[in-house]
């Protein structure tokens, strides 16, 4: 089953290759490190050492950020839907039901 596989695999990358040299008119050959090549620094971000971790650590200290702002805004919309569901319901008399959920 793994020799099925590896000549799959080997078959996809003859195929791509074929591909870029159709398409490009020269002869590239694909990334042979598997998926790390697309995690690795390219060609300005390579040259210091300290610079990918603390690219990195600036990328967590981002979604991290960015995370805190989507739950406040969250918070926000559902505090806004609350402010409306007690003016319905308590202030202008509304009857607000949900059907229910059938199985």
């Amino acid at each position: 089953m793994a020799s099925d596989f590896e000549e799959m695999m080997r078959e996809l990358r003859r195929g791509l290759d074929d591909i870029f040299t159709k398409v490009d008119g020269a002869e590239h050959e694909m990334p042979r490190g598997g998926l790390s090549t697309f995690f690795s620094p390219v060609d300005p971000y390579n040259r210091w050492p300290v610079f990918a971790p603390l690219l990195a650590a600036v990328g967590v200290a981002a979604l991290v950020a960015f995370s805190g702002v989507a739950m406040v805004a969250f918070t926000a919309m559902m505090l806004a839907l609350s402010a409306v569901w007690f003016l319905l319901s308590e202030v202008f008399g509304y009857e607000l039901s949900l059907a229910p959920v059938s199985r």
